[in-house]
């Protein structure tokens, strides 16, 4: 009963985190759009929303209110790099210049 239960909550929070996810990839794909028209893609390029997952959005939201530690960066590296989607490889890289321009940021505000 308590695994039927499990299970249940498990589906119950995918299908809850569909339209988020939804949302995320459609915020990505404008960001890549707006990137391309300035002329300035470095990574967005060869992302594909679409190959996005749950994990890229939490790495994601995490950079936008800039709580990303440098632990949250190398577990993500780690997770997309045994993955291997070229398009979430690519991501990684535009996630890992978002994060270090924040922990520069940081590390200017303590000295």
């Amino acid at each position: 009963m308590n695994e039927e239960f499990s299970i249940n909550q498990k589906q119950d929070a995918r299908e809850h985190n569909i339209p988020m996810l939804k949302e995320f990839q459609n915020e990505i794909q404008d960001l890549k759009e707006k990137e391309a028209l300035s002329g300035k893609t470095v990574h967005l390029i060869h992302v594909n929303p679409e190959d996005l997952t749950d994990e890229d959005m939490a790495i994601w939201e995490k950079v936008k209110d800039e709580s990303v530690t440098r632990d949250d960066t190398t577990r993500y590296r780690q997770s997309v790099e045994a993955i291997n989607v070229l398009s979430r490889k690519h991501f990684m890289g535009f996630i890992s210049n978002k994060a270090g321009v924040i922990f520069l940021k940081r590390e200017f505000d303590e000295s």
